[in-house]
């Protein structure tokens, strides 16, 4: 049934792009640390329920219903979002890449629970909050599929002194669209920084990671 979840695991539904919303398969994989093997190229909706993956992801529009919260985290200055649904008050997690217990309390004082973080990509600069939100929240991380092998990339993190982040929980491609709430935001494969480089889309917003640079390197 499309209403049913089950505890623990992920449920997902396949659409296809030529024939519209039509959905072509529905079933659930295992939360796992291992690489999820998904053969579908795009179409993809994710679901956060309130006991682990449950429906959906939020940006903040600025408007009713949406929340964006936009915090300069870490010793390179990078840009992390608080993304919520007002009307659920569930959120995700963009880029945590320091200061982690003053986001999560951030995000606490304004109402909202974290659920999951997005990775735009898998420099440790990006990922090295991850550890610590997943203790704080119990939230999942996701990445793209290009970019999760980049997340036990110990030997580099420690070279730079950045903490290395546990395994993606979910493995993202391009035109997956990540629900909580009543929101949404879609994935934009942009390879280039990465190989498994994202954008993150709705509602005119666009939140691009290292894909594009503020005036310089590490302001995204």
């Amino acid at each position: 049934m499309l209403d049913h979840w089950h505890n623990g695991f992920i449920r997902y539904l396949r659409t296809s792009s030529t024939e519209g919303p039509k959905i072509r398969s529905v079933g659930f994989f295992p939360l796992t640390k291992s690489k999820p093997r998904w053969n579908s190229t795009q179409g993809i909706k994710l679901r956060i329920s309130a006991r682990g993956f449950s429906n959906g992801i939020n940006a903040d529009k600025g408007e009713a219903g949406m929340l964006i919260k936009q915090m300069l985290v870490g010793v390179m200055d990078v840009f992390c979002y608080i993304i919520g649904c007002e009307i659920t008050k569930r959120a995700i997690l963009i880029d945590p890449a320091g200061d982690e217990e003053h986001v999560v309390n951030t995000a606490a004082d304004l109402g909202y629970t974290i659920e999951a973080v997005v990775n735009t990509h898998g420099h440790p600069d990006h990922t090295c909050g991850n550890e610590q939100i997943v203790k704080l929240t119990r939230a999942k991380i996701m990445i793209h599929e290009a970019d999760w092998q980049y997340l036990d990339a110990y030997g580099v993190s420690l070279q730079w002194g950045f903490r290395s982040s546990p395994p993606a929980d979910v493995l993202l491609r391009d035109g997956d669209i990540v629900e909580f709430g009543n929101e949404r935001l879609t994935v934009l494969h942009t390879p280039g920084h990465t190989p498994g480089s994202i954008c993150l889309y709705g509602d005119k917003n666009l939140f691009t990671g290292d894909t594009l640079f503020v005036e310089a390197v590490g302001r995204t």
